[in-house]
């Protein structure tokens, strides 16, 4: 892909290049000619012509130098290769000048035809080759044939090379009616053209012959009965070239035609042996055979597309009158081979941007390693890297050897430029070594790593998203320890850190055994890595332990406002029978949507995280935090995010990858409800395959609701379409969590209308004593059976609660003396009860504000103010508080605050009304109630 121009650059800093310069751009690297044209008017095609020059580029400087010096520059060059080569090959020089008239006619006239009629770097290809191929070769017509074929069929894959912009793909039968078009039309103009010539036209037995002259009225006739054609041709080519009207390109018709018209005339009337007779027969031919080039090309472009242009053109004006040729030259009959030697000389020079970087290949693989080495052996900055193939063999599809070591040693010596080199290099033929690099790159980076601070934040400065194959899998699971050793530092207590850092360890422990069975050498560049790793966290678990040890200090695993990841299984207690029953639903083949439904900090996020734990291993759990989503603006961004996330839970949870996404939206192809159908349908038939089954489980699904309220005709497009999925593909299955139910919420009413309710409810009294005595086995802390009781009744078995004030106990005992430390009292109890109190402020304080109304939360004080266990009737309960209300007990009761007790209602947690009984009491009217 050939890059974006540079910008236009100031007038007086474009100087113009050497002619041989340019076609190596052409041919070799088109991307150099594209920089330079930009500088000059970034407007200008790469393939520009002359006739579609808009008035203010025919009066550009810069332009106008470069063309008139390209032209002048070829023609010496011309001049000075023909002798050059005769000497090379021991030819004879008698005939020099005639050489010389011919070839740099041809040069001059066919690069200046060729620009109006084909394009510039066309016309300079027809100029170079023609004027030095007819100067070279002697004055026979089969050499000239095959010196036309091998111009044509460069001239057309210049063409090729210089597209900006690809087409879209057109059909075989487009392309071959495309081709045969601009054949037939071509080949009828030669016919016509020769007719005149020969003399067919006016019924004369002349025929032309380089050495027979023709005069007087003759002459007259064939050129006043040629001259419409001559110029409805040129007229016609140049009007579909540039796709003006009749007038704007009347003049260089006109122009043209006259120049061929005195060409033809002087070359029928000189001596072949003249050179004027030879700079005629130049004019007239550079003109001509980019003329059907052109024309052919151009006919052949609207109907079948780029490449069928670049077969016609180069057949037409390569070989497509070699067959006319004795009909029209007296005595020259042609043998049988040239047309099959001007065919495959064609060919050649059609597909030189295949055959030449593969001929060329060790050649310039030895320029490259010279390169290396004259850069290696000097200290300064790169000197020679810039010269590299790489950087301007753009057709080469081979990898080139020891290219990864020349971009490391960049790397060394010039490490801020070598983003930039690998992203050009991502983009060409060499990708795989840019790829390599960035590898090795990212392994040195993880090399790195001397302590698990290092550790926990490499994961923020590697990108592994790209990445295919083994290697993915990889720097995936080093970027997931990472996280895990991150996550571990972050928690509150040492034996909590130990814990985390551990499970890291034996994750890094389980990839080194995996590596050992790899058979990809890359890989093995990981495994003294990961052992590096390895050796980092055993020795900073060991200096963590030492001195807990020493201190015999009590391990903390309970764990409080965060939920409980995957890794923290051990420490999950309970919810064994709702897992049974989300089993069970699971197991039904048209399952409905779930509703995961309880109060915040029931561990309804901790129950999702671990599902993985605990269901078959053939549902692939996929947890999405909707509250991640609720920033996005609309769907464009929300959609592709959540389907990525998806993925990368199916990754994480059950190490499956899906189908990607994006990819297919980048294509543009359909819209992006369409992109979703298609990546569900490649989703369902992997799973298909595998007899697998998908779990989408939606945490905090309510966070979406400001996003679909701000689009409702687009939430209810797409909540339909994942009510259609659930009930029409069984492979999916969607289980949602959060804190509201299906009446409270009318846009997922309709959604939610089948869906099945799971209420996550309290801990039992044998859960939450495990959970008191038995976090982790073994645990040295003893809990007394009074005061785990008690601990049981403060709480009710609310998890949070549970954790949050068992923490505080374990900090508590650790700051007292080693003969009282191991053992619970009833103090440490109510000590810890007023830790925790000061604790959970934004726990009580987000119930009372956020989740009750001003009414409610002012009921609940009245009634907590009665004392633990108390109870009131509602009459009892609106003699405390006037503004009692129906609406404010509803409430209540939704949140699970209350509950109905013998004719009366109590607070089902002895903690939380512990807490509203010390807040102050705020009376409502029964209006500003409502």
């Amino acid at each position: 892909m050939i890059p974006t121009p540079a910008p236009l650059a100031p007038a007086n800093q474009i100087k113009p290049v050497s002619p041989m310069r340019i076609l190596f751009w052409l041919i070799v690297h088109p991307s150099a000619w594209q920089r330079y044209l930009g500088r000059i008017d970034p407007a200008l095609p790469l393939d520009f012509s002359l006739s579609e020059l808009t008035d203010e580029q025919r009066r550009n400087r810069p332009l106008i130098s470069l063309l008139i010096s390209t032209w002048l520059r070829l023609g010496v060059w011309v001049a000075l290769l023909i002798p050059l080569f005769r000497l090379i090959f021991g030819d004879s020089l008698h005939d020099l000048p005639l050489n010389l008239a011919i070839g740099v006619s041809y040069a001059l006239s066919a690069s200046v035809g060729g620009a109006l009629l084909s394009g510039f770097g066309s016309g300079l290809t027809f100029g170079f080759v023609l004027g030095l191929g007819i100067g070279l070769l002697p004055q026979d017509m089969d050499a000239y044939f095959v010196v036309t074929a091998a111009a044509a069929g460069m001239a057309a894959s210049v063409q090729l090379n210089l597209l900006q912009v690809r087409q879209r793909p057109t059909s075989i039968l487009r392309c071959l009616w495309g081709t045969v078009t601009g054949i037939l039309v071509s080949i009828g103009v030669i016919w016509g053209f020769w007719v005149i010539a020969s003399g067919e036209l006016i019924n004369t037995p002349q025929t032309l012959q380089i050495d027979q002259t023709i005069s007087g009225s003759t002459l007259v006739l064939l050129i006043g009965s040629g001259l419409p054609v001559g110029f409805s041709t040129v007229w016609l080519t140049l009007h579909l070239r540039s796709r003006r009207g009749w007038r704007q390109v009347l003049l260089p018709a006109i122009l043209l035609t006259v120049w061929m018209t005195f060409g033809y005339a002087g070359l029928v009337s000189q001596s072949s042996q003249a050179i004027l007779m030879n700079v005629n027969a130049g004019m007239i031919g550079g003109v001509f055979i980019p003329l059907l080039f052109g024309l052919s090309s151009t006919l052949t472009r609207q109907i079948g597309g780029n490449n069928a242009a670049a077969v016609a053109s180069s057949l037409v004006a390569g070989i497509g009158w070699i067959p006319i040729g004795p009909h029209v030259l007296g005595g020259y009959q042609h043998h049988p081979h040239v047309i099959t030697t001007a065919l495959v000389v064609l060919v050649f020079g059609l597909t030189i941007s295949f055959w030449r970087p593969l001929v060329f290949y060790p050649l310039v693989a030895i320029w490259n390693n010279l390169c290396f080495n004259l850069d290696q052996n000097r200290p300064a900055e790169l000197r020679w890297f810039w010269l590299h193939a790489a950087f301007w063999d753009e057709k080469q599809r081979l990898i080139w050897p020891d290219l990864d070591e020349y971009l490391l040693l960049l790397f060394e010596r010039q490490p801020e430029m070598l983003q930039d080199v690998l992203l050009y290099l991502s983009a060409t033929a060499q990708r795989s070594v840019a790829q390599k690099v960035q590898i090795e790159l990212t392994a040195r980076q993880f090399e790195a790593c001397k302590d698990v601070h290092s550790l926990a934040s490499i994961r923020h400065r590697t990108a592994v998203g790209l990445l295919e194959g083994p290697l993915s899998t990889i720097l995936i699971a080093l970027h997931n320890i990472s996280r895990d050793v991150d996550h571990a530092l972050r928690q509150n207590t040492p034996y909590q850190q130990r814990l985390g850092l551990g499970m890291a360890r034996d994750k890094l422990a389980t990839l080194q055994n995996e590596l050992l069975l790899s058979r990809d050498p890359q890989s093995q560049r990981f495994s003294p890595i990961i052992a590096q790793w390895q050796h980092i966290l055993v020795s900073h678990i060991e200096a963590m332990t030492i001195p807990a040890q020493y201190q015999q200090e009590i391990p903390n695993p309970y764990i409080c406002g965060m939920p409980l990841s995957e890794q923290q299984s051990l420490l999950f207690v309970g919810r064994s029978e709702i897992i049974e029953r989300i089993n069970q639903m699971l197991m039904q083949e048209k399952c409905p949507p779930l509703l995961l439904f309880g109060q915040r900090r029931m561990g309804k996020t901790s129950l999702l995280l671990n599902l993985s734990h605990f269901l078959a291993s053939n549902i692939i759990p996929c947890f999405v935090d909707c509250q991640g989503l609720a920033g996005f603006q609309d769907s464009d961004e929300l959609v592709p995010e959540f389907v990525e996330l998806v993925r990368q839970s199916a990754l994480r949870f059950r190490n499956i990858e899906l189908p990607p996404f994006k990819s297919q939206l980048s294509s543009g192809n359909g819209s992006l409800y369409q992109m979703l159908n298609h990546w569900l349908a490649a989703t369902e038939k992997q799973l298909e395959s595998h007899q697998q089954t998908l779990l989408l489980a939606m945490d905090e699904f309510e966070s979406l609701e400001l996003l679909m309220n701000a689009n409702l005709n687009l939430a209810r497009l797409y909540l339909g379409f994942a009510r259609h999925t659930v009930q029409h593909h069984p492979r999916f299955k969607i289980l949602l969590a959060g804190t509201h139910l299906p009446e409270e919420m009318p846009l997922w009413r309709d959604f939610l209308i089948n869906a099945r309710v799971l209420k996550i409810e309290y801990l039992t009294r044998a859960e939450t004593l495990q959970l008191i005595e038995q976090p982790v086995k073994p645990f040295p802390l003893t809990y007394p059976p009074d005061v785990s009781q008690a601990i049981y009744e403060m709480t009710r078995g609310h998890p949070y609660l549970v954790q949050s004030l068992c923490f505080e106990l374990v900090m508590l005992k650790n700051e007292q003396p080693l003969a009282s430390r191991f053992r619970v009292s009833s103090a440490d109890l109510e000590e810890a009860l007023q830790r925790a109190h000061r604790a959970n402020m934004i726990f009580f304080n987000d119930l009372a504000h956020n989740q009750l109304s001003p009414l409610a939360a002012s009921m609940a004080i009245a009634l907590a103010r009665q004392g633990a266990a108390a109870y009131l009737s509602a009459d009892e309960w609106q003699q405390i508080f006037p503004t009692y209300s129906a609406s404010g007990l509803a409430d209540l009761l939704r949140r699970d605050v209350i509950e109905a007790v013998n004719g009366g209602y109590r607070f089902q947690v002895e903690f939380i009304r512990r807490w509203f009984a010390e807040q102050p009491i705020t009376f409502y009217s029964q209006s500003s109630a409502s």
